[in-house]
């Protein structure tokens, strides 16, 4: 049910041919990928190696990618209240921290070089999102962390022609339950 899987979906929908690189393949993933007739990698995306596996394996299916979509929302949550001296608590914001931003780092650099000049990168976060979540300094840091490497790697790969975006999932998954995507000039190959 998350900004990723919307966007999938509606992308399946204007005939895009999809690869989705998920955590795990439990059943409900298996079934959606196979409804878009998606191919469904699963590893762990903090593996180094396995990421790395799983990007090479997508881009000779596909031969190559015109727009690639990063989305963490299964990275676990803190409890509420106040917790930001609380160690447990900060464990946490650096796995956080971890798996958004290295994560996407990671993957932008394994994307590129199989990407055209017009593709782009989108990293689509909760983290973007306004309320509740934000309201501690750890957080925060987090989202300005994020927000950097977006920035620097659309300074990056703006001389390839490629485009990268960061997006608020909070938006993006009420604007894809009320209207659909238009279809883009070129066809998307990846996501």
């Amino acid at each position: 049910h998350s900004g990723a899987w919307r966007l999938a979906r509606q992308a399946s929908a204007l005939g895009a041919r999809l690869a989705l690189l998920c955590p795990s393949a439990r059943p409900v993933g298996r079934a959606a990928a196979a409804q878009m007739d998606a191919w469904l990698l699963a590893g762990d995306i903090a593996d180094r190696a396995a990421l790395e596996a799983m990007v090479e394996a997508a881009a000779d299916h596909l031969g190559g990618f015109d727009l690639v979509v990063f989305s963490i929302d299964w990275a676990p949550c803190a409890g509420t209240g106040r917790d930001d001296d609380d160690d447990e608590a900060i464990a946490h914001h650096l796995q956080r921290l971890s798996a958004s931003c290295r994560s996407f780092s990671e993957l932008a650099r394994l994307c590129a070089a199989h990407m055209p000049p017009g593709a782009s990168l989108v990293r689509l976060d909760p983290l973007h999102a306004v309320g509740p979540s934000l309201s501690n300094e750890l957080m925060q840091a987090v989202q300005a962390v994020l927000d950097s490497i977006v920035r620097y790697l659309r300074l990056e790969l703006e001389p390839w022609g490629l485009a990268v975006h960061g997006v608020s999932s909070a938006p993006m998954a009420a604007q894809l339950a009320s209207e659909p995507l238009a279809p883009a000039p070129s066809l998307m190959h990846a996501l």
